[in-house]
């Protein structure tokens, strides 16, 4: 019988220790793309700062990290998932890509997203299930809605004019 040093709980820790940054970093960007300022704050939550610069260089050498192609990606995600321009630019901030709002209606035409049936979709969905049947009720539930999925208001509230007058909704 083979005697152990320690528990297999300490040698899952000494692994993960050993473990060379751009190991970690391949094995991370395997599940998932991210943004340099993603991945430089993941690195130096294990590694020196030094370290996470070596292999945030090497990374992008390699073409494994991209700001501009996960932008592009992010946007096309999350556009289809039903967000709207100025969600979309906040949730890339925050992930430390900065873009604006011509950038993303640029990525949107490219991919052929056409952004006004984006919106329809999105507030037909909230509309259908809205079950109140006050006019002055739904228009403004459906714009903080809007509003809260990014999308512009001043659209929106066209957009829901035109809807509403298309469906009589008393």
């Amino acid at each position: 019988m083979r005697k152990t040093s320690g528990s297999s709980e300490e040698c899952s820790i000494k692994k993960k220790r050993n473990r060379s940054p751009l190991d970690y970093a391949f094995r991370i960007l395997s599940m998932r793309d991210y943004s340099e300022y993603t991945m430089r704050e993941k690195l130096i939550s294990r590694f020196s700062r030094e370290e996470a610069d070596e292999t945030l260089n090497r990374l992008k050498e390699l073409g494994y990290i991209d700001d501009l192609r996960y932008a592009e990606n992010f946007v096309v995600s999350k556009l289809l998932s039903g967000f709207g321009v100025y969600a979309v630019i906040r949730k890339l901030r925050e992930k430390g890509v900065d873009v604006n709002r011509g950038y993303v209606l640029s990525v949107a035409e490219k991919r052929d997203i056409d952004m006004e049936d984006l919106m329809g979709n999105v507030l037909k969905k909230y509309l259908a299930k809205t079950g109140d049947e006050d006019k002055i009720s739904v228009r403004s539930k459906c714009m903080r809605y809007m509003l809260g999925r990014g999308f512009d208001i001043y659209e929106a509230e066209k957009y829901l004019e035109r809807l509403m007058n298309e469906s009589d909704i008393s």
